[in-house]
């Protein structure tokens, strides 16, 4: 509890606490923020001598980095590295005896966050025209990209939501996906852990034509699928993200989306 201790040693104390407290998908992302974007500036600094000044210092510092490297953060990147300081300066005023957060009466780092640009069903349906025809080029390289972006779509699923759904969570009869927990990529290794909040854990219900789709898919592909695994419980896609990001982008491009 004393503020002569470096940034660092705070960090670390706070770190501790975050992990115990936090699902691992928020601790890798927190460690990651101080790791590459906090820690190098501020490190052994004495945290009574960090000032507002000193972190309007570090914002410029965050600004001059990414003009040089000419990779540029996004508004959101920067405002959740800046919340991460926040934070731990905040739990520091609470439980280490700081007198006053530095960050406090500092306002936002990077812009506003602007508002969601979204695809009409007819932009959807073009999308998936374009990455259809590829499929069959492919000879059905490309079927479970095709049935988790309807998924996505049509639901509002989150990706890993839908990356950690098992046959047991699809139920066509009563028309709904139960959604009870989601895929993690952390240090290259897959998790399943219960949603991003208590509150994402929900029944969403099934329009029509996603139904057909799905029936169509689970009476091919998931039949030879199933033949390998042989249980209702396993994932059904074994995608990752990066390869719907990819695709995504791809076939948007195409269908000059």
């Amino acid at each position: 509890k004393s503020m002569n201790m470096s940034f660092q040693s705070l960090y670390e104390l706070y770190f501790e606490d975050y992990s115990k407290r936090h699902k691992s998908t928020a601790v890798n992302t927190v460690e990651t923020y101080f790791r590459l974007h906090i820690l190098p500036f501020f490190d052994k600094i004495e945290i009574n001598k960090i000032t507002s000044f000193m972190i309007r210092e570090w914002q410029n510092e965050m600004l001059e980095k990414e003009y040089k490297n000419g990779q540029l953060f996004s508004e959101n990147s920067k405002s959740n590295i800046y919340a991460a300081l926040k934070s731990m300066f905040n739990w520091a005023t609470k439980y280490q005896g700081l007198n006053e957060n530095p960050c406090k009466n500092m306002g936002s780092f990077g812009k506003n966050r602007s508002e969601m640009k979204i695809w009409s069903i007819n932009d959807f349906e073009k999308f998936i025209e374009v990455l259809e025809l590829e499929n069959k080029e492919k000879n059905d390289k490309y079927s479970d990209f095709i049935i988790v972006f309807k998924i996505l779509f049509w639901t509002g699923l989150r990706i890993g939501e839908v990356l950690a759904l098992s046959e047991n969570d699809i139920n066509l009869n009563e028309k709904f996906i139960d959604v009870n927990k989601t895929l993690s990529h952390i240090s290259k290794k897959d998790y399943i852990t219960t949603p991003k909040t208590s509150g994402s854990i929900r029944k969403v219900l099934l329009p029509e034509t996603l139904i057909s789709d799905l029936q169509l898919y689970f009476s091919k592909t998931l039949k030879i699928n199933r033949n390998k695994k042989n249980i209702k419980n396993n994932r059904i896609f074994n995608l990752k993200s990066s390869q719907l990001r990819y695709v995504l982008e791809k076939y948007s491009l195409q269908a000059n989306l």
